[in-house]
């Protein structure tokens, strides 16, 4: 599974070697303070993220969507993280994980410290 962390004013997504192959892209990050907001989807989604323009297999790559430009790494039969952003390259990042919800709550967590600072 991709690692999800805040760290030094950035979201980090970070990609194993066979994660990567599957998406097409390496790793990627964007600056705490673009985060507009997090959620948790539990698979309503998942077969609405548009037209997928990177990555090997379904549901693992980068969408297109009504001009909205998505990377996602959700496989099968997990919730997955929603992270809405106000970035210029991204509009969200989508990361299933079976403790989807635990870590929602640790990176709201984190960027609320983040903002404070």
């Amino acid at each position: 599974m991709p690692k999800v962390y805040a760290s030094d004013g950035l979201l980090t997504v970070e990609l194993g070697a066979f994660e990567r192959f599957k998406a097409g892209r390496a790793s990627l990050s964007v600056e705490l303070w673009r985060v507009r907001f997090i959620l948790v989807d539990d698979g309503e989604r998942r077969d609405k993220l548009g037209l997928q323009q990177e990555g090997r297999t379904p549901h693992i790559g980068v969408f297109m969507k009504r001009g909205e430009r998505s990377f996602a790494f959700w496989p099968k039969r997990t919730p997955a993280l929603i992270i809405q952003l106000t970035d210029p390259s991204w509009n969200e990042i989508i990361i299933g994980d079976a403790n989807a919800k635990a870590l929602a709550s640790a990176l709201r967590l984190e960027i609320a410290k983040a903002k404070v600072d």
